[in-house]
């Protein structure tokens, strides 16, 4: 994969996490309105029902990429996640690839995972070598692939 090609799938991928990444703080934000407790200036929400938010995200993103080897975010910016030999993921890879989310994405932002994708030649963030995925168009030239749905 060329240079331009995979910084535009870079691009591309940076799109999509922006959308996931709403999606799930809308969810959260709407989660704890609803199941918060509202006490002076601040809401509280009890830790038990807390878990429903990172339950939230633990479902919504690996599930999504499991069955339709996309999530909304990568549907609408037109990638796909499938296999280095470019065949649909698996749960596991799905979920291996979400593990790493925990200190590519969460903590600074989604930077780590950019520069490792931005130094790989394939464009893979660690979660991808983990797993063995690879994230590319829909459609295109060197990489074309059909959406799996």
């Amino acid at each position: 994969m060329n240079n331009e090609k995979r910084d535009a799938i870079l691009l591309r991928r940076i799109g999509a996490s922006l959308i996931d990444y709403f999606i799930i703080f809308l969810f959260t934000f709407l989660y704890i309105d609803e199941f918060g407790n509202p006490e002076e200036a601040s809401l509280i929400i009890d830790p038990l029902i807390a878990l429903g938010i990172p339950t939230f995200w633990f479902i919504y993103l690996p599930i999504a990429e499991g069955i339709l080897s996309a999530t909304v975010g990568h549907y609408v910016m037109g990638i796909v996640v499938l296999t280095d030999e470019k065949e649909e993921i698996s749960m596991k890879q799905a979920f291996t690839r979400r593990i790493a989310d925990t200190f590519e994405l969460v903590p600074c932002l989604g930077s780590i995972a950019y520069f490792v994708a931005k130094g790989n030649p394939k464009g893979k963030r660690i979660g991808d070598k983990w797993a063995g995925t690879r994230v590319l168009y829909k459609k295109g030239n060197e990489d074309k692939v059909e959406f799996p749905i």
